[in-house]
């Protein structure tokens, strides 16, 4: 069963959110736009070679015709960083919404292509990006394309600039969302036109450093894609494989999302040992078992989890890929499974058996209304904090862990802040805000605020061009 996201939050949020759109919409009239798409038209979007050859614009749409060329939003990240992914698609997907609402775009031509970034090294996956630039920029000066948007995510590796180094064409407009501000963003000499980070990891010195390279958008929380479509696909697909079914879930159920380990704004590995496992596991023991007879714990776990040895060094084979508990989540269950009353049932992460629980796990926990117990989720990730506390607010407990960055301790703090979520801390200890999660305002998703943005600097480009 799916239970669409229909709360007044959401509901409020985004027609904000429509509010919004509505004002660029009307900008973009002022701008000049008297149809659906002539804003873009108008744009300069030819090439050098194609001003030089007026010929190659008989194909051209007439903007006052209403008609216009297609649109193609690249969404980009590095293979196997799920968090990224979840955010670029996110962003893509708003970014095809709000382009329809201020009317600067039909739907039915704005294609959406995603591209997982292979390479074992950083300048494997830079020369890949590159390629990737190169082709669409190409496709955009054959007329293939009347404007070309490159959305990216992920954080170090020098993806950022390298799609900051991009030729700054007319027609090809590049995005950037990162969770941190990696050193790599720090250090490029330029950045993409629009640079997407969480307001909570960004000091006033860094804001003014990198809004001298690129327009910065600050968000709040980190975008990711876990919305009412997404779930519902993924519940769909993991019932049609036949993996294993999720308890009923009762107020004496509770979900543990288990973190990992995480590079910092430097790209150093933190860690998520098994005796700090063993050590949450007891934090949460004490937290959940108290006042009752019995607890039944549902644990998942994510690709990160058990990533590298004791010695820090990363294991081969991956045990996500082999179809082995890792030792770190081993550790966890162990541990918990000694409380007195306390029944564990796990769902490993592989990357064999995807989808994998999580998105059920949390459309079992909706579907259970008030009747369900809380959701763990680790402050090490991002992207998880931020959906869990979007979509499961009042059952949202974050879970301080050793391989959290500063970057990831802001972001923790200022969602601590805004929505009343409980941290249990890796003392055992809880932090609340006095702010009920009930009370909390709206915020729009991250996705919808790069989007918006996005517009906006099109709109500009329009202005500037006449």
């Amino acid at each position: 069963m799916f239970v669409p996201l229909t709360t007044s939050l959401v509901s409020t949020a985004r027609a904000n959110s429509e509010q919004r759109l509505g004002r660029l919409a009307a900008d973009a009239r002022a701008a000049g736009a008297r149809t659906p798409g002539a804003l873009l038209s108008a744009l300069p979007e030819r090439s050098a070679r194609r001003r030089a050859d007026p010929s190659a614009l008989s194909d051209r749409p007439d903007p006052a015709s209403g008609t216009h060329g297609r649109i193609k939003v690249v969404s980009a990240w590095p293979a196997g960083k799920v968090g990224d992914g979840s955010q670029s698609t996110a962003i893509a997907d708003a970014a095809k919404r709000a382009l329809t609402q201020a009317r600067l775009a039909d739907p039915e031509k704005i294609e959406i292509e995603k591209l997982e970034i292979e390479g074992e090294s950083s300048a494997d996956k830079i020369k890949q990006l590159e390629a990737a630039c190169r082709t669409w920029l190409e496709r955009l000066r054959d007329g293939a394309y009347e404007r070309v948007v490159f959305v990216l995510s992920g954080s170090g590796d020098g993806l950022a600039p390298a799609l900051g180094n991009m030729p700054s064409e007319p027609g090809f407009t590049t995005v950037f969302s990162g969770h941190q501000l990696s050193t790599d963003l720090g250090t490029a000499q330029r950045l993409p036109a629009l640079t997407a980070l969480p307001e909570s990891g960004v000091t006033a010195a860094e804001q003014r450093a990198l809004g001298r390279k690129t327009k910065l958008v600050l968000v709040s929380g980190v975008a990711h894609s876990l919305t009412d479509d997404e779930i519902a696909r993924h519940v769909t697909e993991y019932q049609a494989r036949g993996y294993k079914p999720l308890p009923k879930i009762d107020a004496d159920t509770v979900a543990v999302i288990l973190g990992g380990d995480a590079p910092d704004e430097v790209g150093r590995n933190q860690f998520f040992s098994e005796s700090d496992a063993r050590r949450l596991a007891r934090s949460i023991a004490a937290f959940e078992c108290t006042g009752r007879r019995s607890c039944l714990f549902v644990v998942t776990n994510g690709p990160r989890t058990g990533k590298f040895d004791q010695h820090g060094v990363e294991r081969s084979p991956n045990p996500h890929r082999t179809g082995e508990v890792d030792s770190v989540t081993q550790a966890f269950v162990d541990e918990l499974g000694q409380e007195q009353g306390a029944k564990v049932e796990l769902f490993d992460f592989q990357f064999g058996r995807l989808p994998s629980a999580y998105a059920p796990m949390i459309n079992a926990f909706r579907t259970a209304g008030p009747n369900a117990g809380h959701v763990h989720v680790p402050g090490e990730s991002m992207s998880m904090v931020t959906e869990v506390t979007s979509v499961l607010p009042r059952f949202a407990v974050i879970d301080e862990v050793s391989s959290m960055s500063t970057a990831h301790r802001r972001h923790v703090s200022a969602v601590v802040d805004t929505t009343g979520v409980p941290l249990l801390r890796m003392d055992g200890s809880v932090l609340r805000s006095p702010l009920s999660a009930t009370a909390t305002q709206p915020q729009v998703p991250a996705a919808e605020q790069v989007a918006d943005a996005l517009v906006a600097h099109l709109i500009e480009q329009a202005r500037e061009a006449r």
